[in-house]
């Protein structure tokens, strides 16, 4: 019994060292501020409306790839096979996403920098943050 215990817990790191990551975990990438430098106040504005809604959407994707690749651990544990087949079909974007979080911490230190101010735009619906929201979303 304790080996199958092993040889079930060694699968599952394995299964789960491959799935896509929960949005929540992944970290910003660093981006110099320095590339939106020269940029007006209305091309900022513009470009943090575009990059609110791509992380958004990233976002959504991420989570969802994340919460499939789990369900297919979790049934290729119960049945064995699924996983294998599961796996493949999910395609991770933690590095599109922690690079759109970089981009968009880069735009709000640069237009800070310009004295540009920039709305606080909610990840959801891209209107106005009220107190309290957060953004980028994790």
């Amino acid at each position: 019994m304790k080996t199958i215990v092993k040889a079930v817990s060694i699968c599952a790191t394995i299964f789960v060292s491959a799935c896509a990551e929960y949005p929540q975990r992944i970290s910003e990438t660093y981006i110099p501020s320095i590339i939106y430098n020269g940029a007006t106040c209305e091309q900022l504005r513009f470009e943090q409306t575009q990059l609110a809604n791509y992380v958004t959407e990233v976002t959504s994707r991420q989570s969802r790839r994340a919460n499939l690749d789990a369900t297919y651990v979790t049934a290729g544990l119960l049945v064995t096979g699924i996983a294998f087949a599961g796996l493949p079909f999910t395609r991770d974007e933690a590095a599109q996403l922690s690079v759109a979080r970089g981009h968009y911490t880069a735009l709000t230190r640069s237009a800070a920098m310009q004295g540009c101010p920039l709305p606080r735009l909610s990840a959801q619906t891209g209107q106005p943050l009220r107190r309290g929201d957060g953004f980028p979303p994790l």
